[in-house]
């Protein structure tokens, strides 16, 4: 996990962005991992190809002194996600993995998937099942 928060702290660095946010760690999990980001988003029953373009939309680069409110709040939930997840392996006696990210998500203020489905009007539905089940 800590390699994808790090790929994630760079790839934002790199766009432009002045804070790292929770859809920078899933477009990392996306690259890295698509077979289980994929299987993450068909519990939500959400259409993968449009999903990721919408990830792709939010995560262009940004021009310099750039940098929205959405941005901040964005970071804001990866830190707590970030946190729930060590949280929930230290509970479970295991080192922190993607799987523990999203199993945190429903507990968060706002679930990111269902968020930037909201933000898009993606449809979706409820988590189908708890993940790890």
């Amino acid at each position: 996990m800590h390699e994808l928060v790090q790929v994630a702290r760079l790839e934002s660095s790199s766009r432009g962005f002045r804070h790292t946010g929770i859809y920078h760690l899933l477009w990392a999990i996306w690259k890295s991992q698509p077979d289980l980001f994929s299987a993450w988003l068909q519990l939500y029953r959400v259409e993968i190809p449009p999903f990721v373009k919408m990830m792709e939309t939010i995560l262009r680069p940004r021009r310099a002194g750039g940098g929205v409110p959405r941005d901040r709040i964005d970071a804001e939930l990866l830190e707590r996600a970030l946190a729930a997840a060590d949280k929930l392996a230290g509970e479970r006696g295991e080192s922190t993995e993607v799987d523990h990210l999203f199993d945190v998500f429903p507990s968060l203020p706002e679930d990111p998937i269902v968020s930037l489905c909201q933000r898009f009007s993606l449809d979706y539905r409820p988590r189908t099942q708890p993940a790890g089940e």
